[in-house]
């Protein structure tokens, strides 16, 4: 708002004191009224400055792998070239170290170490966003089960399926201080990066403000209006579109950081969707749902590629007579099945499942196709 001081012309001589006193007071209150609108506009300015610095800095790759190098660099320990690690067993003296490496995984890694979902929820619940303490949860609820069978050597082994980087940090702890280690070491994920078998669960979680969350993310206003229009009638297939445009056009700076932060200024529910898809992954209960509604009678042979017996989905479809429920309690006790050494995530294997069902349709949309 541009504010303009009067000028006044009048001869002071031709006014009387109360007239002078008058027009002083008016030209008084424009100037403080001016000084107010340019420190508030100074003071955007300055805030737009200092975001987009910080937006910078998250997103720039050279920046991020950086700060990853740096972190690693931090980590390495010198071994002695013929010294074999220890198997080491979880204790309370290097969980807090653990809980500081394993972090935003918990949820992925509490499954794989067999705690059940209602479990995960708890930690989840008590943690209150710190994911830190929720990882320390997961390790002390694991280790408290398994005794002298919960070791370090078989905690990296699970944490390799979903990050090989981090799975090494964990292995130095059979030979660090485990304090030193935990102080080194920040709780943010290494990587920030959303991969292509994200996209179909955050398409679910989007489908209701993709496109103000595009506009948050700088897509135009042009595009924005032909992807609204295309897909008109199926605003999950708009948003998984808009994703998939985003990660094309940004490719290394289409971090999670940058889409909650959008997420966040249009819908903090919607943010906090996205959020838990970044923790739980791509099989989040969301997508389980969805895929529930989407599969017909081919669901059955679809748990059977799953290695499911005949009698176990027969189990299912006795404790969930409704489809819908029965496919959602078949594909969540997958999501927690230990599979063989040599085979792909629970994601991939449910993604060839798809294919082998003449699924290919469904397949694609959870591979981000």
């Amino acid at each position: 708002m541009a504010l303009k001081i009067q000028q006044h012309t009048c001869n002071m001589n031709d006014l009387t004191p109360e007239e002078v006193k008058v027009q002083l007071n008016e030209l008084g209150r424009q100037i403080k009224e001016w000084d107010t609108c340019c420190k508030k506009e100074i003071g955007g300015i300055l805030r737009k400055v200092r975001d987009l610095d910080y937006s910078l800095q998250d997103c720039n790759p050279a920046v991020v792998e950086k700060r990853s190098k740096e972190r690693l660099d931090r980590l390495k320990i010198p071994r002695s070239a013929g010294a074999r690690p220890r198997d080491v067993v979880v204790t309370k003296e290097n969980i807090p170290a653990l809980s500081s490496i394993i972090g935003g995984l918990y949820w992925r890694v509490g499954a794989k170490l067999g705690l059940s979902k209602e479990k995960l929820e708890h930690i989840r619940n008590n943690s209150r966003g710190n994911d830190t303490k929720a990882a320390g949860d997961v390790v002390s609820s694991w280790a408290t089960k398994e005794g002298n069978s919960a070791t370090i050597k078989s905690l990296a082994k699970v944490v390799e399926r979903y990050d090989s980087k981090l799975a090494d940090c964990i292995r130095e702890l059979q030979t660090a201080d485990a304090t030193t280690l935990a102080q080194a070491f920040s709780p943010r994920h290494i990587y920030d990066l959303i991969g292509e078998e994200d996209i179909f669960a955050l398409s679910i979680h989007l489908r209701n403000e993709y496109k103000k969350v595009a506009k948050e993310l700088g897509l135009s206003t042009e595009v924005i209006g032909i992807m609204g229009d295309a897909n008109r009638d199926n605003e999950i297939k708009g948003a998984r579109k808009m994703l998939q445009l985003w990660m094309k056009t940004e490719k290394s700076m289409c971090t999670w950081s940058r889409l909650i932060s959008a997420a966040r200024k249009t819908n903090e529910d919607v943010a906090d969707s996205v959020d838990r898809v970044r923790k739980e992954g791509p099989l989040e209960d969301g997508v389980l749902e969805e895929l529930a509604t989407s599969l017909g009678l081919e669901w059955e042979a679809v748990g059977i590629r799953l290695r499911f017996t005949t009698r176990q989905i027969n189990a299912i479809i006795k404790d969930n007579p409704i489809k819908e429920m029965a496919i959602v309690a078949m594909l969540t006790e997958f999501k927690t099945k230990d599979l063989p050494k040599d085979d792909d995530t629970h994601h991939g294997v449910l993604c060839a499942a798809l294919r082998d069902t003449d699924r290919r349709d469904l397949a694609l949309r959870l591979a981000g196709k």
